[in-house]
């Protein structure tokens, strides 16, 4: 299984996260979205690739509500596991999107990192190329895991 979990305060971050959904659908990646708050711990050693997806709180911060599933993915993840990181931020602070650069470290000690993706604020037309990259690059990461298996042939 592969959730995709998102944390967003101002709907910026989950305009995003719906956007990434779509790309991996196009891209027959089989997902299941959550919200933070909807998402079940205790599926974290089951799942095959988590894309996890948040804004920068203060000055790089991840919001306190992350700290749960980070502590989650850093005691229950499987080294094997395909994880993706994204975000919204404000290019106005000194860390532009620190929260993802957060779960990217944690992401690359823990799991198997495919990619990450920050974006500017609320997402632009302009994003939706970056998004089919990025799902482009966890479909990759997972059929090179052997974690998808698509029907038909190539």
């Amino acid at each position: 299984m592969i959730a995709l979990v998102y944390h967003s305060s101002t709907g910026n971050t989950s305009t995003l996260a719906d956007w990434i959904e779509g790309e991996l659908q196009e891209e027959a990646v089989p997902v299941v979205k959550y919200s933070l708050e909807n998402f079940p711990l205790e599926l974290i050693p089951e799942l095959d690739g988590l894309i996890l997806g948040t804004y920068t709180w203060g000055s790089g911060d991840l919001p306190k509500q992350l700290y749960s599933i980070t502590e989650a993915v850093k005691k229950d993840a499987s080294s094997t596991m395909v994880t993706a990181a994204f975000g919204t931020g404000d290019s106005f602070y000194p860390h532009f999107c620190g929260a993802v650069d957060k779960l990217k470290e944690l992401f690359y000690v823990h799991t198997d990192l495919a990619v990450t993706l920050k974006v500017e604020l609320l997402p632009q037309e302009a994003d939706r190329e970056r998004c089919r990259k990025f799902a482009g690059l966890v479909k990759k990461r997972l059929h090179m895991q052997s974690r998808l298996h698509p029907a038909g042939n190539y």
